[in-house]
């Protein structure tokens, strides 16, 4: 597979290979309903086996449009968490969340394994997650002292931090 794409890439604009290549690894790996756990380490192998043989501006490019995309879905997710119940969504039952976010994390996370992208990036997913500085800060006034704390962390949130620990904690604890 990978001698083939080098192939493609050779033979086409790399611009054009880099959006179809996007658009392949989000139909298949991107889904709404479930967490694709099994698909996402092959993909991202890939793309990182490309990134070392073609070129580096191949996993640039793709880093560029999963970290945008994850931040997107996660301000999407914590405005309808904030809203309340997505009882008229198409996306599915309203007490299912929706994971996208996750599987955009996911193959950030597989693409950070493979040192495609440096651990910095990751710290500062996982601070943006932590501080949750994506959704509006609500501020709850404690009646006697008049302190503010901020927003909890959302379920998204949580599942999200779990997931990082769980695919690359060992590898965050080794290089940071």
């Amino acid at each position: 597979i990978l001698y083939n794409l080098i192939d493609i890439y050779s033979s086409n604009s790399t611009t054009i290979t880099n959006h179809i290549l996007k658009d392949c690894i989000t139909s298949f790996c991107i889904s709404h309903t479930q967490v694709m756990h099994t698909l996402i380490p092959a993909f991202a192998s890939v793309v990182a086996a490309l990134h070392v043989t073609v070129s580096v501006d191949i996993g640039g490019f793709l880093i560029e449009h999963f970290v945008n995309s994850l931040y997107s879905e996660l301000l999407k997710t914590q405005s309808s968490s904030d809203k309340g119940s997505d009882k008229g969504s198409d996306k599915g039952h309203e007490l299912i969340s929706d994971k996208a976010p996750m599987n955009y994390l996911l193959l950030i996370l597989y693409m950070y394994n493979a040192r495609v992208i440096h651990h910095i990036l990751l710290v500062d997913i996982v601070n943006l997650l932590v501080h949750n500085t994506s959704s509006a800060i609500v501020q709850f006034a404690h009646s006697s002292t008049g302190n503010t704390c901020n927003h909890p962390l959302t379920e998204m949130d949580c599942e999200c931090l779990v997931l990082v620990l769980s695919i690359s904690g060992s590898y965050l604890r080794q290089d940071d």
